[in-house]
Protein backbone atom coordinates (compact mmCIF):
# COMPACT_ATOMS: atom_id res chain seq x y z
CA UNK A 1 0.00 0.00 0.00
CA UNK A 2 1.17 3.40 -0.75
CA UNK A 3 1.62 5.37 2.38
CA UNK A 4 2.04 8.90 0.72
CA UNK A 5 -1.31 8.46 -1.10
CA UNK A 6 -2.85 7.14 2.38
CA UNK A 7 -1.71 9.62 4.24
CA UNK A 8 -2.82 12.11 1.44
CA UNK A 9 -6.26 10.99 1.38
CA UNK A 10 -6.88 11.41 4.98
CA UNK A 11 -5.88 15.01 4.78
CA UNK A 12 -8.25 15.89 1.79
CA UNK A 13 -10.55 14.34 3.93
CA UNK A 14 -9.66 16.31 7.10
CA UNK A 15 -9.60 19.69 4.83
CA UNK A 16 -13.46 18.97 3.48
CA UNK A 17 -14.93 18.16 6.64
CA UNK A 18 -13.35 21.36 8.00
CA UNK A 19 -14.50 22.87 4.85
CA UNK A 20 -18.01 21.93 5.27
CA UNK A 21 -17.70 22.37 9.22
CA UNK A 22 -17.81 26.00 8.06
CA UNK A 23 -20.32 26.33 6.02
CA UNK A 24 -22.83 24.08 8.26
CA UNK A 25 -21.98 26.29 11.98
CA UNK A 26 -23.22 29.01 9.62
CA UNK A 27 -26.00 27.78 9.05
CA UNK A 28 -26.86 26.14 12.50
CA UNK A 29 -24.20 27.32 15.08
CA UNK A 30 -25.23 24.35 17.51
CA UNK A 31 -24.43 21.39 14.67
CA UNK A 32 -21.87 18.94 15.43
CA UNK A 33 -19.38 17.89 12.50
CA UNK A 34 -16.40 15.55 13.02
CA UNK A 35 -14.25 13.20 10.57
CA UNK A 36 -14.79 9.73 11.27
CA UNK A 37 -11.83 7.71 9.09
CA UNK A 38 -11.38 4.53 7.53
CA UNK A 39 -8.99 2.02 8.02
CA UNK A 40 -6.91 1.69 5.17
CA UNK A 41 -6.29 -2.14 3.72
CA UNK A 42 -2.77 -3.28 3.63
CA UNK A 43 -2.44 -3.70 0.02
CA UNK A 44 -4.53 -3.28 -3.45
CA UNK A 45 -7.83 -4.43 -3.24
CA UNK A 46 -10.83 -6.20 -5.91
CA UNK A 47 -13.27 -5.02 -4.00
CA UNK A 48 -14.14 -1.60 -2.05
CA UNK A 49 -17.64 -2.01 -0.12
CA UNK A 50 -19.43 1.34 0.21
CA UNK A 51 -21.89 3.65 2.12
CA UNK A 52 -23.19 6.51 1.86
CA UNK A 53 -22.20 7.81 5.71
CA UNK A 54 -19.86 6.79 7.87
CA UNK A 55 -21.81 3.91 10.21
CA UNK A 56 -21.22 4.17 14.06
CA UNK A 57 -23.52 3.59 17.20
CA UNK A 58 -23.52 6.92 18.78
CA UNK A 59 -21.79 10.74 18.79
CA UNK A 60 -19.90 9.77 22.01
CA UNK A 61 -18.25 7.04 19.67
CA UNK A 62 -18.16 8.51 16.69
CA UNK A 63 -15.94 11.56 17.72
CA UNK A 64 -13.09 9.20 19.78
CA UNK A 65 -10.65 9.89 17.80
CA UNK A 66 -9.19 6.50 17.69
CA UNK A 67 -12.72 4.91 16.31
CA UNK A 68 -13.25 3.98 12.81
CA UNK A 69 -16.07 3.67 10.13
CA UNK A 70 -18.11 -0.14 10.61
CA UNK A 71 -15.64 -1.63 13.51
CA UNK A 72 -18.37 -2.05 15.94
CA UNK A 73 -21.04 -4.49 15.73
CA UNK A 74 -22.27 -7.81 14.66
CA UNK A 75 -22.94 -6.97 11.34
CA UNK A 76 -19.89 -5.28 10.78
CA UNK A 77 -17.76 -8.06 11.23
CA UNK A 78 -20.30 -10.02 9.75
CA UNK A 79 -19.63 -8.47 6.85
CA UNK A 80 -16.06 -8.83 7.01
CA UNK A 81 -16.05 -11.84 7.54
CA UNK A 82 -17.59 -12.80 4.46
CA UNK A 83 -15.72 -10.83 2.64
CA UNK A 84 -12.72 -12.68 3.81
CA UNK A 85 -13.89 -15.87 3.40
CA UNK A 86 -13.46 -15.08 -0.63
CA UNK A 87 -9.80 -14.75 -0.26
CA UNK A 88 -9.53 -11.74 -2.04
CA UNK A 89 -8.16 -8.27 -0.43
CA UNK A 90 -11.57 -5.88 0.45
CA UNK A 91 -11.88 -2.34 1.96
CA UNK A 92 -15.02 -1.05 3.45
CA UNK A 93 -15.51 2.63 3.03
CA UNK A 94 -18.35 5.28 3.30
CA UNK A 95 -18.95 8.41 0.60
CA UNK A 96 -19.09 10.68 3.01
CA UNK A 97 -16.14 11.07 6.22
CA UNK A 98 -18.37 13.25 8.10
CA UNK A 99 -20.39 12.70 11.30
CA UNK A 100 -23.03 15.22 10.99
CA UNK A 101 -25.67 16.09 13.97
CA UNK A 102 -27.89 18.85 13.42
CA UNK A 103 -31.47 20.00 13.11
CA UNK A 104 -32.54 18.24 9.44
CA UNK A 105 -29.59 16.14 9.28
CA UNK A 106 -30.55 13.71 7.07
CA UNK A 107 -31.20 16.28 4.82
CA UNK A 108 -28.03 18.04 5.13
CA UNK A 109 -25.99 14.72 5.16
CA UNK A 110 -27.73 14.10 1.47
CA UNK A 111 -26.25 18.04 0.85
CA UNK A 112 -22.54 17.32 0.78
CA UNK A 113 -22.25 13.83 -1.07
CA UNK A 114 -21.88 15.52 -4.25
CA UNK A 115 -18.86 17.23 -2.67
CA UNK A 116 -17.45 13.87 -1.23
CA UNK A 117 -17.42 12.26 -4.78
CA UNK A 118 -14.51 13.76 -5.99
CA UNK A 119 -12.73 12.68 -2.97
CA UNK A 120 -14.11 8.87 -3.20
CA UNK A 121 -13.06 8.31 -6.68
CA UNK A 122 -9.19 9.59 -5.80
CA UNK A 123 -9.51 6.43 -3.24
CA UNK A 124 -10.79 4.16 -5.69
CA UNK A 125 -8.28 5.04 -7.72
CA UNK A 126 -5.45 4.97 -5.08
CA UNK A 127 -6.84 1.28 -3.48
CA UNK A 128 -8.96 -0.25 -6.12
CA UNK A 129 -6.92 -2.75 -8.47
CA UNK A 130 -7.61 -1.75 -12.31
CA UNK A 131 -10.21 -4.99 -12.55
CA UNK A 132 -11.46 -4.66 -9.39
CA UNK A 133 -15.31 -3.80 -8.78
CA UNK A 134 -17.48 -1.23 -6.09
CA UNK A 135 -20.12 -2.70 -4.25
CA UNK A 136 -23.05 -0.48 -2.83
CA UNK A 137 -23.92 -1.30 0.84
CA UNK A 138 -27.80 -0.87 0.37
CA UNK A 139 -30.28 0.08 -2.62
CA UNK A 140 -30.02 3.92 -1.64
CA UNK A 141 -26.32 3.99 -1.88
CA UNK A 142 -26.56 2.02 -5.56
CA UNK A 143 -29.21 4.21 -6.45
CA UNK A 144 -26.90 7.59 -6.24
CA UNK A 145 -23.72 6.30 -7.38
CA UNK A 146 -25.58 4.77 -10.00
CA UNK A 147 -26.44 8.51 -11.56
CA UNK A 148 -22.30 9.40 -10.92
CA UNK A 149 -19.20 8.92 -13.11
CA UNK A 150 -17.09 6.41 -11.37
CA UNK A 151 -13.77 5.40 -11.82
CA UNK A 152 -14.65 1.40 -11.59
CA UNK A 153 -17.85 -0.38 -12.28
CA UNK A 154 -20.57 -0.92 -10.04
CA UNK A 155 -21.99 -3.84 -8.87
CA UNK A 156 -25.23 -5.29 -7.76
CA UNK A 157 -26.09 -3.65 -4.11
CA UNK A 158 -25.30 -6.07 -1.04
CA UNK A 159 -28.46 -6.07 0.99
CA UNK A 160 -28.57 -3.16 3.57
CA UNK A 161 -27.82 -4.68 7.28
CA UNK A 162 -29.96 -2.07 8.89
CA UNK A 163 -32.94 -3.90 11.29
CA UNK A 164 -35.54 -1.92 8.86
CA UNK A 165 -33.94 -4.19 5.83
CA UNK A 166 -34.66 -7.43 8.34
CA UNK A 167 -37.47 -8.52 5.55
CA UNK A 168 -34.73 -8.81 2.85
CA UNK A 169 -32.57 -10.81 5.14
CA UNK A 170 -34.93 -13.87 4.95
CA UNK A 171 -35.47 -13.99 1.29
CA UNK A 172 -32.15 -15.87 0.41
CA UNK A 173 -32.52 -18.57 3.53
CA UNK A 174 -36.04 -19.13 2.15
CA UNK A 175 -34.73 -19.78 -1.19
CA UNK A 176 -31.85 -22.41 -0.03
CA UNK A 177 -33.44 -23.60 2.84
CA UNK A 178 -30.90 -27.16 2.80
CA UNK A 179 -28.27 -24.59 2.08
CA UNK A 180 -28.88 -22.26 5.20
CA UNK A 181 -29.75 -25.31 7.98
CA UNK A 182 -26.31 -26.77 6.88
CA UNK A 183 -24.96 -23.14 7.37
CA UNK A 184 -26.78 -23.16 10.26
CA UNK A 185 -25.40 -26.32 11.93
CA UNK A 186 -21.79 -25.76 10.71
CA UNK A 187 -21.67 -21.99 12.20
CA UNK A 188 -19.09 -21.55 15.05
CA UNK A 189 -19.27 -17.78 16.81
CA UNK A 190 -15.97 -18.68 18.69
CA UNK A 191 -14.23 -18.98 15.30
CA UNK A 192 -16.30 -15.67 14.45
CA UNK A 193 -15.12 -13.32 17.33
CA UNK A 194 -11.97 -14.68 16.65
CA UNK A 195 -12.07 -13.55 12.86
CA UNK A 196 -12.91 -10.32 14.29
CA UNK A 197 -10.67 -9.92 16.63
CA UNK A 198 -8.14 -10.53 13.37
CA UNK A 199 -9.65 -8.14 11.64
CA UNK A 200 -9.41 -5.74 14.26
CA UNK A 201 -5.53 -6.26 14.87
CA UNK A 202 -4.72 -6.34 10.90
CA UNK A 203 -6.49 -2.96 10.14
CA UNK A 204 -5.17 -1.14 13.47
CA UNK A 205 -1.57 -2.34 12.20
CA UNK A 206 -1.98 -1.10 8.60
CA UNK A 207 -3.09 2.68 10.47
CA UNK A 208 0.16 2.41 12.73
CA UNK A 209 2.59 1.64 9.66
CA UNK A 210 1.11 4.50 7.78
CA UNK A 211 0.27 6.96 10.14
CA UNK A 212 2.56 6.12 13.23
CA UNK A 213 -0.44 5.91 16.20
CA UNK A 214 -0.14 3.50 18.31
CA UNK A 215 -2.75 0.31 17.93
CA UNK A 216 -5.65 1.37 20.26
CA UNK A 217 -5.60 -2.06 22.01
CA UNK A 218 -8.47 -1.17 24.86
CA UNK A 219 -10.70 -0.16 22.54
CA UNK A 220 -10.45 -3.48 20.34
CA UNK A 221 -10.93 -5.14 23.82
CA UNK A 222 -14.05 -3.15 24.53
CA UNK A 223 -15.02 -3.86 21.61
CA UNK A 224 -14.82 -7.46 21.54
CA UNK A 225 -15.64 -7.84 25.20
CA UNK A 226 -19.57 -6.19 23.91
CA UNK A 227 -19.51 -8.34 21.48
CA UNK A 228 -19.08 -11.18 23.86
CA UNK A 229 -21.10 -10.21 26.34
CA UNK A 230 -24.13 -10.14 23.96
CA UNK A 231 -23.63 -13.80 22.77
CA UNK A 232 -26.92 -14.82 23.57
CA UNK A 233 -28.00 -11.82 21.06
CA UNK A 234 -26.57 -13.81 18.07
CA UNK A 235 -29.88 -13.83 16.72
CA UNK A 236 -31.94 -16.06 13.95
CA UNK A 237 -31.78 -12.61 11.62
CA UNK A 238 -27.91 -12.00 12.58
CA UNK A 239 -27.37 -16.24 10.93
CA UNK A 240 -30.11 -14.92 7.88
CA UNK A 241 -28.26 -11.67 7.19
CA UNK A 242 -24.91 -13.93 7.37
CA UNK A 243 -25.62 -16.76 4.65
CA UNK A 244 -27.65 -13.83 2.71
CA UNK A 245 -24.01 -12.18 2.62
CA UNK A 246 -21.93 -15.01 1.90
CA UNK A 247 -24.35 -15.83 -1.43
CA UNK A 248 -23.78 -12.35 -2.54
CA UNK A 249 -20.45 -11.88 -1.70
CA UNK A 250 -20.03 -15.21 -3.60
CA UNK A 251 -21.76 -13.95 -6.60
CA UNK A 252 -20.04 -11.19 -7.45
CA UNK A 253 -16.67 -12.85 -6.70
CA UNK A 254 -17.89 -15.13 -9.79
CA UNK A 255 -18.90 -12.08 -12.00
CA UNK A 256 -15.47 -10.90 -11.70
CA UNK A 257 -12.61 -13.85 -11.50
CA UNK A 258 -11.17 -14.22 -14.81
CA UNK A 259 -11.04 -17.99 -16.57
Amino acid sequence: MNKLKCVDLRQQEQALVTEIGSELKAEAPTAHISHLPILFPPKSVDYVVVTLDPVYQSLEQATDQRFRHFMHDWEAFILHDCLKKQRRPYYITSLSKAVIAAPNEKKRREKYYARWLPSFCSEVDALLAPEGVIVPLGSKTAKYLQQQALPRPLTSALTHFSAQAAHWHQRIPQEYPAEYADFKAKFNLTQFLRSADHTLMTLFQVEKSIFETEIPYDLMRATLDALKSEQNAFTESHQELFFTYLRQVEDINFSITKP
